[in-house]
């Protein structure tokens, strides 16, 4: 459920600012390829998603229903530096130097590895 994504990363904020969250400020949260794109719709409230992966309207690639509402990224760090999310969720497929590049900046990544079975994926979603 989507609750889950939105508890999970306000506990996160939480206990990394040692400050209450409350449901206004949930994380504001994009996406850097398809795969990430499928948790985050699956997991976060719409109105925490700044943004989707280049590939996320990609019917063969993508399966989620209507993205229309969503700003389609790059898939470099330009755009996501200047939408400046809380968090940025990304996996091995993205590019190392990029990912890397959002770190320097002060990004916080949520850097997902790429599950070898399907244990490791629904422990991922976890």
């Amino acid at each position: 459920m989507r609750w889950r994504l939105a508890f999970l990363l306000a506990m996160i904020a939480l206990a990394s600012s040692g400050r209450a969250t409350s449901a206004a400020s949930l994380p504001r949260l994009v996406s850097m390829n398809v795969c990430t794109d499928q948790l985050v719709l699956t997991l976060a409230d719409p109105e925490q998603i700044l943004g989707l992966s280049r590939f996320s309207r990609d019917g063969w690639q993508s399966k989620a229903g209507d993205l229309s509402r969503y700003p389609v990224l790059s898939g470099g760090a330009e755009d996501i530096l200047l939408i400046r999310p809380d968090i940025v969720v990304a996996s091995a497929f993205d590019k190392r130097a990029t990912r890397e590049l959002l770190k320097a900046k002060g990004l916080r990544l949520a850097e997902l590895a790429v599950p070898r079975t399907l244990d490791e994926a629904r422990q991922q979603i976890r």
